[in-house]
């Protein structure tokens, strides 16, 4: 399984982190650094909740005060027992989603299966969870306050130095990290009625006596459940080059016109004409006679057996 080259920096950025602080092992923590400095996991991260500076900061304190350090110039630090198991899970995630290549992220989902880590507690702290990692990568759910899915945040900082060599005293409601937001609606539904305002539905051309029809069907009371019959992309099995499709034109008049075309022009009418009706001259299933009549006979039996059970009760 290839890793990405950003995923190679942060890998060679954590162990050379734990060769300045004398550490002989890169642990999560150093790795978790490491990420704050990489512009599209730390993207992620924020995305996800997390404050960055403080994220930074904390971590740095940990790594500096907390761990043993060792007085050896030739040390050569490996990657902790903790980062193995997270390149191997996250390894074996890609390889079964299709992919051929392990990012960042996909490396930072798989280390909350390291739960006892000073790391994962300072996510967790942060109010960062597994599922809002995955919730920002699967379908662009933002934590931060005032974007939506798949929106960035303007004042983001992909960071950059060693660790101790951030001075100052911000606190944790600095730049750099986000408030819980975003609507679940905006992120998994759309609203039709807004972009029919917008125009950025195809409208209905043609089709008058239709919608007409549709309406006087769902004001009833009862028997309000509108059938239609047809494909509504014809042009996907019908060739458009034999028929005139409404659906083509601005205008049902610029219709008109071409149909007033093609009468007057006698070799355009013969060619479509000639033009076989399905393309590849082949009716679709949908079409044929046997599965229109099995369609007709579904409704009128299950119509049937709603009268009996009426009946009998």
């Amino acid at each position: 399984m290839n890793l990405s080259q950003s995923l190679q920096i942060s890998l060679s950025v954590a162990l050379s982190e734990a060769a300045r602080l004398g550490h002989e092992y890169a642990g999560v923590e150093h790795l978790l650094y490491a990420f704050t400095l990489d512009r599209g996991t730390a993207e992620v991260l924020r995305h996800s909740g997390a404050n960055l500076e403080a994220l930074k900061r904390r971590l740095a304190t940990f790594l500096t005060e907390e761990l043993d350090r060792y007085e050896d110039e030739e040390l050569e630090p490996r990657l902790g027992l903790g980062v193995r198991h997270a390149l191997a899970r996250a390894s074996a995630q890609v390889a079964g989603s299709g992919r051929d290549e392990v990012r960042g992220a996909d490396v930072l989902v798989a280390l909350f299966a390291e739960p006892d880590t000073f790391a994962i507690n300072l996510l967790d702290e942060q109010g960062v969870s597994r599922l809002d990692v995955i919730s920002y990568l699967s379908h662009g759910v933002s934590r931060l306050s005032g974007t939506g899915p798949g929106g960035s945040d303007p004042s983001s900082d992909s960071g950059d130095g060693a660790i101790g060599e951030r001075e100052g005293g911000e606190d944790d409601d600095e730049e750099g990290g986000g408030s819980p937001g975003g609507d679940p609606l905006q992120a998994f539904c759309q609203e039709l009625t807004a972009l029919a305002k917008k125009g950025a539905i195809d409208p209905l051309i043609g089709r008058e006596r239709e919608v007409e029809r549709t309406l006087h069907i769902l004001q009833r009371r009862r028997k309000n459940n509108p059938i239609y019959v047809g494909d509504p992309q014809a042009s996907a099995s019908f060739d458009p080059a034999s028929y005139v499709d409404v659906a083509r034109f601005g205008s049902l008049a610029e219709a008109l016109e071409f149909v007033r075309e093609v009468d007057h022009d006698r070799s355009l009418h013969l060619k479509m004409l000639a033009t076989p009706w399905y393309r590849g001259n082949e009716v679709p299933r949908y079409a044929r006679d046997e599965t229109i009549a099995a369609f007709f006979d579904r409704i009128f039996a299950a119509a049937l057996a709603r009268r009996s059970r009426s009946d009998a009760g």
